[in-house]
């Protein structure tokens, strides 16, 4: 658990801190993966010279070497719980209740496959029976974002439930679940379901993707999987031969999903049905009896072991004040502002037009697989009308149409596409574009190149010919969306407070906020406070309209060079189901127009938690200049130096940053977890004013630059290659401009950067801010910055 529970914190000590680390952290239970275009000879040998081969006296080897992860005690019996949790701003105190199950060791891979396609059988999509079945239970808003199957762990856990549920409602959902298992199990599953299933498999294996981190560290986590089982970690890589032999025993025996799910789950006791339920005074008990325990700890010290403490944690604020010494320093491996390339990646592109259309075509290895991005200008349409555009983007891929139900089209969907969404986009144009703010509606749409044409005409389906008349359907997905939004405040803080502070800056950082930041997250909660009487489906039927036609369309197309033709035949086919032009967008509502206005200058919103997210905004210097890289060098400076060392080190901010949107002419500053938010507002112009006096080591200058290189470096994968060109091509980014980015980079000084830090300084001092933390914190900052405009989300 990252970081550790802090209510157990209280109770570690250092000679336990020490034992759990020479028995853990050592070559005895250790195991090693590499991954890259390495020399694997020589990474090897630095390993073992390094750490294979070292003697510490303070380790504690393991007899025997590594232990398998142990495998749990089966219970016999099922369990009811009922946890408190903190109340989420905007929740209104809603209850989830979770029904899961810890599954069986599946030692056999085919058979750990046979449980992800259990997952993708139950609940891969919103038709899948299970999901379908709670979604239109009543019993709930939406699904927990908990339910699903997780391979992560030594025995899978398989997991659903529903959130936004009435109390006492445990019954009703964990009969509900077990009923449509039953049901599963009985009947079996349709031969169009089971190939829906194994499409979802076979596309997740074959895509070059990322998933949720680095496309290596997915990689490592498969092989793991099988790993930390008693396998060889290469059986966690391979899928197309536990796949072929799991399909053969399906064909065999058509009976076999359903005792599967028997064996596995409905016949498997090891269950516990969870009941989550907000409290609003959980953190005051909690952190009165913290308190509590710590005065009885003290009481309980002599004279003597208080000054010791005292002693220690002086000496320890004084290790934490001391720069570490060249000679220590040296002993770290480093790269060079030499070793970086003086070029810089160029993907190709093939321009032209589909139709009368402009088409973007990036011939790359994609492994089979066809990648459209349609992108549709929002140009014209009435500013107040943004802040629907991210429920317009959840109801298109979630919709049905006039002739085919909202559930049987998800399933269709998943059947032939790997994947369909539409994503918001706004950024402005560089300099040598003219500087145009530019905001787009993107459909986004991938497939097996085989399974590409009726995947595109499914999708075109959505966005020509949504269901609008489906009132529920579309009122569901928006409870969703809310429910999402709040869900995400307080884990994801510093990304509202990160928009809200930039939206008072303007241009594509506003928008940033009304699709994603505070601007947002308040007109989610007017609009679900209209309940059923909710304008959505009326308004969201226009705003297609007024988006989804041929004028001003780009499309931008990636695939292997042998699938092109295809694709472009496919794809030429379909555009003339869009109309030709744009509708008039929808009349503006006053529920977004109130929305629709500038941030104030210093805003500070309470919510109920334990710490806070701030973030401020600057202006800052554009893309195209030199001092556009010099401050892009000083924020990595920053983020890896003082506000790491100060807000993170030695404040216990979980998190501190600062970046530059050069597009946008902006810095923006922003902590994450932060026990103490209001100080590090003021922090951000302190640091900034430092740099600014300080003689910067030419060492630590080239520290940052080769940092703030790698963001650029970093290989990209097929789809996000052509995405990227795409985006720059949008907004003028040639590789002119790029590689005079690069030059200038490699040419940054330490006096370059004192001159960056001066000139932010400055402009920090009339920055925008935003706090997003508990009442205590937002009524600090009403006392320091008068104007501060305080808004309660935890009422």
């Amino acid at each position: 658990d990252s970081g550790g529970n802090p209510e157990t914190i209280i109770d570690l000590d250092y000679p336990g801190f020490l034992d759990f680390w020479a028995s853990n952290y050592n070559p005895s239970n250790c195991r090693i993966f590499l991954y890259g275009s390495i020399d694997t000879a020589r990474q090897l040998a630095f390993l073992e010279d390094s750490f294979l081969s070292r003697e510490n006296p303070r380790w504690k080897p393991r007899q025997g070497g590594i232990q398998d992860v142990p495998v749990a005690q089966a219970r016999t019996a099922p369990r009811r719980e009922v946890v408190a949790v903190p109340p989420e701003a905007g929740s209104e105190g809603k209850t989830s209740v979770i029904l899961s199950w810890l599954l069986p060791p599946l030692a056999d891979p085919a058979e750990a496959l046979a449980a992800e396609l259990l997952g993708e059988l139950l609940l891969g999509h919103d038709g899948a029976p299970l999901a379908l079945a709670l979604r239109t239970s009543g019993l709930g808003e939406d699904l927990s974002p908990h339910t699903g199957l997780d391979t992560n762990l030594r025995q899978p856990i398989f997991s659903a439930g529903l959130r936004g549920c009435k109390e006492g409602s445990e019954d009703q959902v964990e009969g509900l679940i077990l009923s449509s298992l039953e049901a599963f199990a009985k009947d079996g599953i349709e031969a169009e379901a089971l190939d829906t299933a194994l499409h979802s498999l076979v596309f997740a294996s074959k895509e070059i993707r990322r998933g949720s981190g680095t496309y290596g560290t997915r990689v490592m986590t498969r092989a793991y999987r099988s790993w930390i089982r008693g396998h060889s970690p290469d059986e966690g890589l391979a899928v197309a031969a536990p796949l072929a032999r799991l399909q053969a025993t399906i064909e065999a025996d058509p009976a076999w999903l359903g005792a599967f799910v028997r064996r596995v789950l409905l016949d498997n006791p090891h269950r516990t049905c969870l009941t989550a339920r907000p409290d609003s005074g959980l953190f005051e008990r909690k952190e009165a009896a913290e308190l509590g325990r710590l005065a009885a700890l003290k009481a309980a010290l002599s004279p003597e072991e208080e000054a010791s403490i005292r002693a220690s944690q002086e000496n320890f604020a004084r290790i934490q004040a001391q720069a570490d010494s060249p000679e220590a320093l040296a002993t770290m491996p480093r790269l060079r502002s030499r070793d970086l390339p003086l070029s810089v990646d160029r993907v190709p592109r093939e321009t032209g037009t589909l139709g009368d259309r402009p088409i973007s075509i990036h011939p790359l290895y994609t492994n089979g697989i066809i990648y459209l991005d349609l992108a549709f200008p929002l140009e014209g349409l009435a500013r107040a009308n943004y802040p629907w555009l991210p429920l317009l983007s959840r109801v298109i891929p979630a919709a049905g149409t006039a002739g085919q139900a909202w559930d049987k089209m998800s399933a269709l969907l998943t059947r032939q596409a790997g994947g369909f969404n539409l994503v918001l986009e706004a950024g402005t144009g560089s300099a040598k574009s003219g500087g145009a703010l530019g905001a787009w509606a993107i459909v986004r749409l991938k497939a097996l190149k085989e399974r590409f044409p009726e995947a595109l005409a499914l999708g075109l389906d959505l966005v020509t010919g949504a269901d609008w008349g489906d009132r529920k359907r579309i009122l569901d997905l928006q409870a969703e969306l809310c429910n999402d939004v709040v869900s995400a405040l307080v884990p994801g803080g510093n990304s509202f407070a990160l928009a809200r502070a930039g939206a008072f800056r303007g241009g594509a950082l506003a928008l940033d906020d009304l699709w994603r930041g505070m601007a947002q997250f308040r007109f989610l909660s007017r609009l679900s406070a209209l309940g059923s009487g909710s304008p959505s489906p009326e308004i969201l039927e226009a705003l297609a309209a007024s988006i989804f036609a041929r004028e001003g369309l780009r499309i931008n197309l990636t695939a292997g060079p042998e699938d092109l033709p295809g694709a472009l035949a496919g794809l030429e086919k379909g555009l003339c189901r869009l109309r030709a032009k744009r509708a008039p967008g929808p009349e503006p509502e006053a529920l977004s127009s109130s929305q629709a206005g500038p941030a104030a200058l210093r805003e500070a919103y309470a919510i109920p938690a334990k710490v806070g997210f701030a973030a401020a905004a600057c202006p800052a210097s554009l893309l195209g200049s030199p001092e556009s890289v010099h401050e892009t060098v000083l924020a990595h400076l920053l983020t890896t130096g003082l506000l790491w060392d100060e807000l993170r080190v030695k404040r216990g901010a979980y998190g501190a940053s600062c970046y530059m949107e050069t597009l946008e002419g902006s810095a923006l500053f922003s902590t994450y977890r932060d026990p103490r938010p209001v100080d590090s507002l003021d922090y951000f112009g302190q640091a900034l004013g430092e740099l600014a006096s300080r003689d910067l080591p030419g060492d630590l200058v080239e520290e940052a630059i080769v940092g703030s290189a790698g963001r650029d470096l970093r290989p990209l994968l097929p789809e996000e290659r052509g995405l990227a060109d795409f985006r720059r091509e949008l907004y003028g980014i040639d590789d002119e401009l790029r590689l005079a980015k690069r030059l200038s980079l490699l040419k940054t000084g330490p006096a370059d950067l004192s001159r960056a830090a001066s000139k932010l300084a400055t402009a920090y001092e009339g920055a925008s801010s935003v706090l997003i933390s508990r009442s205590e914190d937002v009524q600090l900052l009403g006392q320091r910055r008068v104007g501060t405009l305080a808004v309660d989300l935890s009422l």
